[in-house]
């Protein structure tokens, strides 16, 4: 063995050493570690390279790993979830909050990493209490970020915020809000392929980060366009697929139009036939689109669901082929299966006649409630044609796609020191989201633009149909 090779596996017997032996037990069931039981206790003899990237999350968080399964479907899943503390201002003590994660692959390795992944990500996000190295004070001097543009913020939901404020405030006061002058410590942006940096509010980055308005905790944090790997270029590149995969799923969800059929040939290449037999074999009815888009990139939704179009579940994926696109977009979708009957087994009391969509996660009441077929033009669907299927993308093309057309992309280097897994959190104030964001032209002017629809909608029509999953 290497001595490199001998560092890292001394490093890997500490942190196992300190690990409790449920914690074993998960990542040997899974196949992550391999070893041997001595004395009714377990000795690592040898774990899996990708898991080694892991292991502070592991020794600090001992999230728990279940292997989840769906009858006769080949591929494997895990569902995680792990409990951590973060400071209350409100008290002097600490809250705990529980991170649920899914994962899924081909293997239960890729299943667990996956979940890992997940949950990896979410506690990046997460501030460090008034130590956290990722923030400082505002300092006027730099340049500063225009918070409502960056957020997508209409004039409108400014206003709804700043009533329901005023609604809530003991001192019966209305106060205009201004996101940019709010007290708050900040993060530091970096522009994608231009030499820019600014300073912006830590509230809209990192969740647990708050600023104060009519005594009202304020935080527009969010995970899109965030991704974990073993590298920043590598998080990098994952963030901005999912950036633009929200861009364009966003702009077909709002407006009901801009998808096509994936040609049958094509998702059969993508799945393999031991998925795409399953999937033609169960009660449930899978669909597979292309989602337009001007950018470099191939998108795709997975939906399934029964008759009338209930019980919908969504997956939807980015990527550089189409191919690749289709695969995660259905491993994606049958995820969102899993948990969509966790739901119902955890909210059975919530239906029939005390069925109220107000106490459900917004994903179980649409599917008790919505119809896919009413909300996306499913039947009216023609086939996709072109060259551009087989077309090969990368993130180099895909970035000066985005440049071209004089949009912006801000990232935020969000790898925590105590995880010190690189994670890369992405924002534009351009790109559309699967949040209800109206303030941003592109939702309105792009599709007709591209000619797919004669004159822009209302943010009064994109408010009456929020996204579901």
């Amino acid at each position: 063995m290497s001595e490199e090779g001998q560092q890292r596996a001394q490093v890997e017997t500490s942190v196992f050493s300190k690990l409790p032996q449920r914690m074993i037990e998960d990542l040997y069931r899974i196949g992550l570690i391999d070893g041997d039981r001595e004395n009714g206790s377990f000795r690592p003899r040898d774990v899996s390279k990708d898991l080694s990237l892991f292991l502070p999350l592991l020794s600090t968080f001992t999230p728990r790993l279940v292997p989840a399964a769906k009858e006769n479907c080949p591929l494997q899943f895990c569902t995680g979830i792990l409990n951590a503390g973060f400071p209350d201002d409100q008290q002097s003590d600490t809250v705990e909050l529980a991170f649920p994660a899914g994962g899924q692959g081909k293997t239960s390795i890729d299943a667990a990493l996956g979940c890992l992944g997940e949950l990896a990500e979410r506690l990046s996000l997460c501030v460090l209490g008034e130590s956290d190295p990722r923030l400082t004070d505002r300092d006027l001097l730099q340049p500063q970020v225009d918070f409502t543009r960056l957020l997508g913020l209409s004039r409108g939901q400014i206003a709804r915020i700043e009533a329901a404020a005023f609604a809530r405030s003991a001192t019966g006061k209305s106060e205009r809000l201004d996101l940019d002058t709010l007290p708050a410590r900040v993060v530091t942006l970096d522009r994608l392929g231009v030499e820019s940096r600014i300073q912006m509010p830590g509230f809209g980055v990192l969740f647990n980060e708050y600023a104060a308005f009519q005594g009202q905790n304020l935080s527009f944090a969010s995970s899109a366009g965030c991704a974990v790997w073993a590298s920043r270029q590598g998080a990098r590149e994952r963030a901005l697929l999912e950036l633009c995969e929200r861009d364009a799923v966003d702009q077909a969800w709002y407006n009901r139009l801009g998808i096509t059929f994936l040609p049958s040939e094509v998702v059969e290449a993508s799945l393999g036939s031991d998925l795409s037999d399953f999937l033609a074999e169960r009660s449930r009815f899978t669909r597979f689109f292309r989602v337009a888009t001007d950018l470099n990139v191939h998108v795709v939704i997975a939906v399934s669901f029964f008759d009338r179009g209930r019980s919908a579940s969504f997956g939807a994926a980015a990527d550089w082929s189409t191919c690749a696109a289709c695969f995660r977009a259905a491993k994606e979708m049958l995820q969102a299966e899993l948990s969509l009957d966790l739901m119902e087994h955890s909210y059975q009391k919530y239906s029939g006649n005390s069925f109220n969509p107000a106490k459900l996660p917004r994903q179980l009441a649409y599917a008790r409630e919505g119809s896919i077929l009413a909300d996306l033009p499913i039947e009216e669907c023609e086939i996709a044609t072109g060259t551009e299927l087989a077309t090969v993308h990368s993130y180099d093309s895909l970035l000066e796609s985005i440049l071209d057309r004089n949009m912006e992309i801000w990232e935020f280097n969000a790898t925590r020191p105590d995880l010190n897994i690189p994670c890369v959190k992405l924002m534009s104030p351009d790109l559309c989201s699967w949040e209800p964001r109206f303030g941003k032209k592109r939702l309105y002017n792009n599709v007709v633009e591209r000619g797919l629809r004669a004159k822009p909608a209302t943010e009064a029509e994109f408010a009456s149909r929020p996204f579901p999953f």
